[in-house]
């Protein structure tokens, strides 16, 4: 029974050190000591080690134009048939569509 306990705290205590050696490699580059690993960026990459050209521009006010263009197929949530109550053919519908 101490045998057991020994090897499952052992086993415990070498996952804990595994996983923080795992999680320090991944906030830090290392480059051969602890003492001058440098954090990594936000986006998960490395650090950059050069600038970054990017390209400045004054404020405008402008009109936004809301339009889609799409091509697809379009499914009715209803459907409806017209059809006269006597023979004969429909000429025109009168009424207000909804926009």
């Amino acid at each position: 029974m101490k045998k057991l306990r020994f090897w499952l705290i052992f086993a415990a205590l070498g996952a804990a050190v595994s996983g923080g050696a795992y999680y320090f490699a991944q906030i830090y580059e290392t480059s051969g000591s602890a003492s001058t690993a440098t954090p990594k960026t936000a986006e998960g990459g490395k650090s950059p080690s050069r600038a970054v050209a990017v390209e400045a521009a004054r404020v405008r006010i402008d009109t936004v134009v809301d339009d889609l263009q799409a091509v697809g197929t379009l499914h009715p949530n209803e459907a409806v048939i017209v059809a006269p109550e006597v023979a004969g053919r429909i000429e025109r519908i009168e009424g207000n569509a909804p926009a």
